[in-house]
């Protein structure tokens, strides 16, 4: 089980003081921005660098539905693949795609 819950997100949004990063372990960390803005980031190593995957948006995204992608990410990086890399990749291919429509 992670070290974060519900209670202080909630908390900490209700504050509304911008959080750099705050660790739910494994790599999972909560951002909240100047803005208000609330983000789910992964933050892994590979081959040797650091680097990091924005998960997605909470509330959108609930704690338990982050942490289980997060697992499957993880799984991924084990198996040597940047996540980061290949959501950028999709990213501009669907960039692609709507400028040629």
């Amino acid at each position: 089980m992670g070290e974060l819950s519900d209670f202080h997100l909630k908390d900490w949004i209700k504050k509304g003081e911008p959080i750099p990063g705050k660790s739910d372990g494994q790599g999972l960390t909560f951002t909240l921005s100047s803005n208000g803005t609330a983000s789910w980031v992964l933050r892994y190593r590979f081959a040797g660098k650091a680097r990091e995957m924005t998960l997605g948006r909470y509330p959108d995204m609930t704690l338990s539905k982050t942490r289980e992608i997060a697992a499957v990410k993880r799984v991924e990086v084990q198996q040597l693949v940047d996540v980061a890399a290949v959501k950028q990749q999709k990213k501009a291919e669907a960039k692609q795609v709507n400028n040629v429509s």
